[in-house]
């Protein structure tokens, strides 16, 4: 996203997480069950959209490639599947990630179909709501605590100046007022991300991610992920509700993974019409980026993925409302890093991926050691 961040050293709470003087905690994940089957088609993932638990303790995983919505019992058992593809009552055509609202009904922007679904808690349809052309952005829709809509616009679509900004509406799709999105991106000069090929712009691999992740009180945490910066801004205002800061150790790219990304930069420049000379090998990163994904808890606990150079790769670090490291949380298993966990009460519900790259959805619990 495109955002305007008026200060970069803002009101927060600065937290060194590392190099404290005493000890933090340390959180395991403890893996209790697996949903999702490479060998019952029924209970076939290809790619995980959404996780939610149902008031029965069932758990419902949304799936891109048939549309549906999957059932399973607590243990993992499948138990039923709905949805599919289609315009019909249930029926979706590009389902995004669903959005839970405190109610516990779950909301699907469908910009295919031109309508939000509402199911219920249990997965069942509840209705539709249409949207206009104009609104059709493939993104998912967020309830906020109060039971409003938060849903990504582009203002001045046409316009060189065009911003990205969150209309927030009432539950029958009235809109109530437009936020803009702010932005983390630090001042100053950036480092080259990019080279254009003709009029064709190409990334340099291996760059560290922008990370944003918007929030049911109103709220983004974003990060340039190539520092262990974290803020909370609010919409619309732009004001700093939380920063955190803290000292990253530096884990290197494997060589031989970096010198196969540069290479295959370099055919992909060449074959768009550029020369290997083109491309700038100082500007594909020695490092792993410091922070790898965010997540909010249900209890507004921040958990922000960092690299290590265990087996495993990487681990969480776990920032109270407060700002203060409260734990570091030990993974068993690598996890998917293009699903945000969905973490409530004492579980984390996460995707992982075999060596054929299919994905299951894990639940973990977390251990605290008490």
């Amino acid at each position: 996203m495109q955002r305007a961040l008026t200060s970069w050293i803002a009101t927060g709470i600065l937290l060194l997480s590392c190099g404290r003087a005493h000890a933090q905690a340390t959180w395991r994940l403890v893996e209790e069950a697996r949903f999702g089957s490479a060998t019952d088609p029924r209970a076939e993932l290809t790619k995980v959209l959404g996780v939610a638990v149902a008031p029965d303790g069932s758990v419902l995983v949304q799936e891109e490639a048939t549309q549906g919505i999957l059932r399973f019992a607590a243990d993992g058992r499948f138990l039923s599947s709905s949805g599919g593809k289609g315009s019909g009552p249930g029926e979706f055509r590009s389902m995004m990630p669903w959005g839970r609202a405190p109610d516990g009904t779950l909301w699907i922007n469908d910009p295919g179909n031109g309508r939000v679904t509402v199911m219920g808690a249990d997965g069942s349809y509840l209705r539709t709501m249409p949207i206009m052309n104009t609104d059709r952005l493939h993104v998912p829709v967020q309830p906020d605590r109060v039971g409003h809509l938060l849903m990504q616009v582009i203002r001045n679509p046409q316009s060189a100046n065009f911003d990205i900004a969150m209309q927030r509406r009432t539950k029958d799709g009235t809109v109530l007022d437009t936020l803009t999105v702010p932005s983390c991106s630090p001042p100053g000069p950036q480092p080259t991300r990019m080279i254009r090929v003709g009029n064709r712009p190409m990334f340099y691999p291996l760059l560290p991610p922008s990370l944003s992740e918007v929030t049911a009180d109103g709220a983004v945490w974003c990060s340039d992920a190539a520092h262990y910066r974290v803020f909370k801004l609010r919409l619309g205002q732009g004001d700093t509700l939380r920063t955190i800061s803290g000292r990253a150790t530096p884990v290197r790219y494997p060589a031989a993974m970096r010198d196969s990304a540069i290479a295959e930069f370099r055919r992909a420049v060449v074959k768009a019409g550029g020369t290997e000379g083109d491309v700038e090998a100082s500007a594909v990163p020695v490092n792993r980026p410091a922070i790898l994904a965010l997540s909010e808890d249900d209890q507004q606990r921040l958990w922000v993925m960092v690299p290590t150079t265990d087996a495993v790769g990487e681990r969480y670090e776990v920032y109270s409302t407060t700002g203060a490291l409260a734990a570091r949380v030990a993974l068993p298993v690598p996890l998917f890093l293009r699903f945000s966990p969905v973490i409530v009460g004492s579980h984390v519900y996460a995707v992982v991926r075999d060596q054929d790259d299919v994905p299951t959805v894990v639940r973990f619990r977390i251990s605290t050691g008490k």
